[in-house]
C-alpha cells in the first residue's frame, strides 16, 4: 500500500482519521513507528509531509488500523494513497 493524499483528504487528515477510528493516541502510533510524536501531529495537522522513511513506516502500520468510513469518505484498505 503506498500512501497518497485523496481528492477528499489530504494524507495527513486520512491518517488521523484511521488513528482515531482505531481509538489510538497519537504517542501510540509514535511509538509503535518510532517516530516523534511532535513530528506525527505535525504530519496529521498537513504541516510537513513526511519523509520517505516516515511513508513507510506509516505504509506499515496502516494496514493495522481501521479503514475510517464516513461523510461520503471510502476508502479500503486496498486502495492506494499517496502523497501529492
Amino acid at each position: 500500500m503506498r500512501l497518497m493524499a485523496t481528492k477528499t483528504l489530504p494524507l495527513g487528515t486520512f491518517l488521523r482519521l484511521r488513528r482515531i477510528a482505531a481509538g489510538l493516541r497519537q504517542r501510540d502510533i509514535a511509538a509503535r513507528g518510532g517516530i516523534p510524536p511532535t513530528r506525527l501531529s505535525q504530519i496529521e495537522r498537513n504541516e510537513i509531509r513526511p519523509s520517505v522513511v516516515e511513508r513507510q513506516i506509516l505504509e506499515r502500520l496502516l494496514p493495522a488500523l481501521p479503514v475510517f468510513s464516513g461523510a461520503g469518505n471510502h476508502h479500503s484498505n486496498d486502495q492506494e494513497l499517496v502523497d501529492d
